[in-house]
């Protein structure tokens, strides 16, 4: 039976140890080496059964594993930006076009008006 004072040792350790580990994975560009054996160990001191503890490493490195896989890179964001930036001229031209039209409409219209109050 560990003492009041270990239990507490052992669960700041442990708290230490996951708020490491995921400092590590979300601050960084690059993909964190997790060694599984080390936290497992750090989970069974602090109180978890082998089982759990194991369970809890490979759920983490499987997070781990799928957050990096779906990782954006400097050239995905190259290639949508210029993606994007191709549409928003593509809009632009439209949109001048529109306001062109929408002229020549206004035009139009102030013509047939004056023609049907001024010219009897």
């Amino acid at each position: 039976m560990t003492s009041l004072m270990e239990q507490c040792c052992c669960k700041r350790r442990f708290k230490w140890e996951l708020k490491k580990f995921f400092l590590l994975l979300y601050n960084t560009d690059m993909p964190v080496a997790f060694d599984t054996l080390r936290f497992a160990e750090t989970l069974k001191v602090s109180g978890f059964s082998d089982e759990q503890a194991k369970g809890l490493s490979e759920a983490i490195l499987k997070a781990q594993e799928a957050g990096v896989a779906s990782l954006v890179t400097v050239e995905d964001m190259i290639r949508i930006e210029s993606r994007l930036n191709e549409r928003m001229t593509k809009i632009e031209g439209e949109l001048t076009l529109i306001k062109w039209m929408m002229g020549i409409m206004l035009a139009g219209v102030i013509s047939l008006v004056m023609k049907a109050f001024f010219m009897h």
